[in-house]
């Protein structure tokens, strides 16, 4: 008995779900075939009609129309932001330099200050047609102003430093375009992407040359005009300190952090093992000051006139006196005034006679 309640409860159950089961897919079936039909039509729709005229259309070009104009407007501020406070540093590095008053100072605020400009950057003393490395700094601690220590470069090689060098003119670009800019990269440590050198000329000659660097290869991550700016004020800050001219000390509102810079003595230089032996400070040789030259003047010769003795008794006493007369004129007349005394003597004439 039990059997057979169970046996017909289950078909029961059965027969519930099969028919709620038919009619849910009866409905699928359905929408299906609506939602089919709603495709069809607006693909028709869309063949036929252009939205270039509708209502919808307008107001879309409206909007991006506005959003273009914004964001233009917000680029052009940024850049003149930017643009700004570019012109604001520059004029701080400048003010800066020019209150150095030695090449040590002058070439460590250089340094400080163009590490804004670059995410490293370096210098590099001319001696002896070698690139000698002297300091080092970072753009995140531009006032950690380190050494170089045993980084020297002939600039018969063929390497960025050597080419600012000989064409004394700026360059930058890609480390692969020179076959020694490997080496250096090696001894500077990093994996650099951009590179780029500023050549520091005063009096006519390269002095030294200023490397920076940049892990981006974007050549607009360096500042490359800013530093041959900042390059050239250092030049002739580095001049006018050699020729003796450089700015008293001032006594004004306190200045940017700017760690002292070494002595002129106590820049380091390569050891004798590793590299030949340079001076300590950058040499520039002041030109000769202007000497006037007097020319030596020609001494006064004056000739004093040959008197002949004269026999008295062979010339008549009148003759000798005109005679004497005209001789002592024209022996007055060539005479200097400074000598009295022969003038006096030539009172009495007959007495030299």
């Amino acid at each position: 008995m039990s059997e057979e309640l169970e046996n017909s409860l289950q078909q029961a159950i059965e027969t519930y779900l099969g028919q709620r089961l038919r009619a849910i897919e009866e409905q699928i079936s359905q929408l299906q075939t609506e939602f089919a039909e709603a495709l069809t039509r607006l693909r028709e729709s869309a063949a036929s009609e252009s939205l270039s005229e509708t209502a919808l259309s307008a107001s879309i070009f409206a909007h991006f129309q506005a959003a273009r104009a914004q964001q233009l407007t917000g680029a052009a501020a940024l850049e003149k932001a930017a643009g700004s406070r570019e012109i604001a540093t520059i004029k701080r590095a400048v003010e800066q330099i020019e209150k150095q008053r030695s090449q040590a100072e002058v070439l460590s605020t250089l340094l400080v200050n163009v590490a804004g400009f670059a995410e490293r950057v370096a210098l590099f003393v001319i001696k002896n047609e070698q690139a000698i490395g002297w300091r080092i700094c970072e753009a995140s601690d531009p006032t950690n102003i380190e050494a170089i220590r045993g980084v020297v470069l002939r600039l018969s090689s063929e390497n960025l430093l050597s080419q600012a060098a000989r064409s004394r003119s700026s360059w930058s670009g890609a480390p692969e375009a020179h076959s020694g800019n490997r080496a250096l990269m090696d001894q500077l440590g990093g994996n650099p992407q951009n590179l780029a050198a500023v050549p520091l000329i005063a009096r006519g000659r390269v002095v030294a040359v200023l490397y920076a660097d940049s892990a981006s290869s974007d050549p607009n991550t360096i500042g490359l005009d800013a530093i041959e700016l900042l390059a050239r004020v250092a030049a002739m800050a580095v001049d006018l300190v050699a020729s003796g001219h450089a700015p008293a000390a001032s006594v004004s509102e306190p200045e940017a952090a700017v760690p002292p810079a070494p002595a002129v003595s106590e820049i380091e230089t390569p050891e004798p093992a590793e590299a030949p032996a340079v001076e300590e400070e950058i040499e520039v040789k002041p030109e000769p000051a202007y000497v006037p030259r007097v020319e030596p003047q020609a001494s006064r010769v004056f000739v004093e006139p040959i008197v002949e003795p004269i026999d008295q008794q062979a010339v008549p006493n009148q003759w000798r006196q005109k005679s004497l007369s005209r001789s002592k004129r024209l022996y007055l007349k060539q005479r200097p005034k400074l000598l009295p005394r022969r003038r006096n003597s030539l009172r009495n004439p007959s007495r030299r006679l």
